[in-house]
């Protein structure tokens, strides 16, 4: 019961500290203050809402690093957003054998799942067994399972994976830290468990750090019945309601990792 009381006076604090940050930057557009204030919390702010915060700053912040440093970040979001074609990559598996996303992309019957993660991260491990259970009970012909690992030590990763491992999941790694690699700056992950679904023509319809989320838009997709066509992508694409998810939550210092 302490514990529900302290999470719901951090999430209240949090809310509020979002409005007041927001409403400052609104009201002083040309205040050197309001890059630092609006980089503490571009994490929970989606890239439309960024976008229009941007464009209502005054041009004379344009060249403060902060304000170039949001709209690089802009551009990431703007890439992977729904509907957009999914950065491609290729990283080696466990075995040391080269996997390429776009490998895995057939154009006609698989939906793509790729979910960011790492061993010595908590929340990954607690959605652990509901990410193979899923792979367990979704048609292997019909969807294809990536996971890309944020761990440092290959041992460590392998370890962790050698109870676990499941042929439905490909496990890929960089074997770098989570912000020095090349899928975090090509999918903005800001959070993991990041999960992204892509569609059979490669196109991003779903991002989430939800599992159940993304349980509840794998149960109501007809997998038997994916296409490229548009009322399929428009069905997944709606599941979403049509928008770029915001990763709301987390520990500021994790962030920083």
């Amino acid at each position: 019961a302490v514990a529900d009381s302290l999470e719901t006076l951090y999430n209240n604090i949090e809310e509020q500290t979002l409005v007041i940050s927001k409403d400052y930057i609104k009201a002083h557009p040309a205040s050197y203050i309001t890059p630092t204030v609006f980089q503490e919390i571009a994490y929970y702010v989606d890239a439309a809402e960024m976008e229009t915060m941007l464009n209502s700053l005054d041009t004379t912040l344009n060249k403060v690093s902060g304000i170039i440093e949001l709209k690089d970040k802009l551009k990431v979001m703007k890439a992977v957003q729904i509907g957009q074609k999914a950065p491609d990559f290729t990283l080696n598996d466990i075995n040391g054998n080269p996997v390429a996303l776009s490998s895995k992309i057939n154009g006609k019957t698989k939906l793509l799942l790729v979910d960011f993660w790492a061993s010595w991260c908590g929340d990954c491990r607690k959605i652990r067994s509901r990410m193979d259970k899923l792979s367990k009970n979704c048609n292997i012909d019909s969807i294809v399972f990536v996971g890309v690992s944020y761990d440092t030590d290959k041992d460590t990763w392998m370890n962790y994976l050698k109870d676990d491992i499941k042929d439905q999941i490909i496990q890929v790694s960089e074997l770098k830290k989570w912000k020095e690699t090349e899928t975090s700056q090509q999918y903005g992950i800001k959070w993991i468990p990041t999960m992204y679904l892509i569609d059979p023509a490669g196109k991003v319809v779903m991002a989430t750090t939800d599992v159940e989320m993304l349980a509840k838009a794998l149960k109501n997709i007809d997998k038997s019945k994916i296409t490229s066509e548009k009322q399929n992508f428009e069905k997944m694409f709606n599941l979403m309601g049509g928008i770029f998810p915001q990763y709301k939550g987390g520990i500021p210092a994790l962030i920083k990792f």
